[in-house]
C-alpha cells in the first residue's frame, strides 16, 4: 500500500521536462528564473540555475525574491561542470549572455535578453525580477 502511494506521488516528477537557465558570470538571473519555474510549474518542469562563475548569492536578489515569498536558500546555482553530470536538458535558456547553444550541441536553446542587475540599485533588481517572472509565466503557458 505504501509503495503504491509513493508511486502516485513520485511518478509525475519522473517525467518532468528539464531546463537549464544559464548565466556566464553571476547566477542572479538564472537563480530567479529557476525559482519562478519551481514556484509555478515545479511538478512539470525541473529547472537548474547554471553559472560559469559561482559566487555567493547576491543579497539584494535574495531580498527582492523574499518580497515575492520565495526563499532562495534552496536555489543554489551549479557550475557548468556540475550541470553536465546530469546529462542534456530538454532546453537551455541563456539569460542575456548567449551561452546556451555551446553547452550541449543539438539541444534547443533560447536567449532571454535580461540585463545584469548585479551592482544596480534595488529598484533595478525588482524590475528585472518582475521581468523574469513575466517571461517565466509566458514560457510555462507555451511550453506545457
Amino acid at each position: 500500500d505504501a509503495k503504491k502511494k509513493a508511486e502516485v506521488l513520485v511518478t509525475p516528477y519522473l517525467h518532468r521536462k528539464r531546463i537549464f537557465f544559464v548565466c556566464r558570470g553571476d547566477a542572479c538571473r538564472c537563480q530567479m528564473a529557476s525559482a519562478f519555474i519551481q514556484l509555478y510549474a515545479g511538478d512539470k518542469i525541473e529547472a537548474k540555475a547554471v553559472a560559469g562563475v559561482l559566487e555567493e548569492a547576491d543579497p539584494l536578489m535574495v531580498k527582492v525574491m523574499e518580497e515575492k515569498g520565495i526563499d532562495m536558500a534552496f536555489h543554489d546555482p551549479q557550475s557548468i561542470k556540475e550541470a553536465v553530470c546530469y546529462g542534456a536538458p530538454d532546453l537551455i535558456i541563456s539569460m542575456g549572455c548567449d551561452e546556451g547553444h555551446s553547452l550541449f550541441p543539438g539541444v534547443e536553446s533560447e536567449e532571454w535578453p535580461v540585463p545584469d542587475p548585479i551592482g544596480k540599485p534595488i529598484e533595478t533588481m525588482r524590475r528585472i525580477r518582475d521581468e523574469i517572472e513575466k517571461k517565466v509565466k509566458v514560457f510555462i503557458r507555451k511550453w506545457i
